[in-house]
């Protein structure tokens, strides 16, 4: 099953979707990549890094709702910044199509 989505930009200048089945974004409209930066890799990722800095194996990350997948794009950066491997998984109840990902 395939999401029916349109694509906006939000306040920050980076884009997120819409989803039309349900008349909701994907990510914040004030600002998509800025709040994935927050909540997802400042207050999650980065956050967990500095209170296990012990940990020197893998991270293992699971989100619930992949998306457009840009939680995980800014884990892989911010992942191969900090030398951190990462096993990440994901599921989507609605993926996108390919003509998505190739926007």
């Amino acid at each position: 099953m395939n999401a029916q989505t349109s694509l906006i930009t939000t306040d920050d200048g980076s884009c997120t979707l819409q989803s039309l089945q349900f008349a909701e974004t994907y990510h914040s409209t004030f600002g998509a990549l800025s709040e994935s930066r927050h909540i997802f890799i400042e207050n999650g990722f980065s956050a967990w890094l500095s209170a296990h800095p012990a940990n020197k194996t893998v991270t293992h990350i699971f989100e619930m709702g992949f998306g457009a997948g840009l939680n995980a794009i800014l884990t892989l950066n911010e992942a191969e910044r900090c030398q951190q491997a990462v096993c990440y998984h994901a599921i989507e109840l609605y993926p996108l199509s390919q003509e998505h990902y190739e926007l």
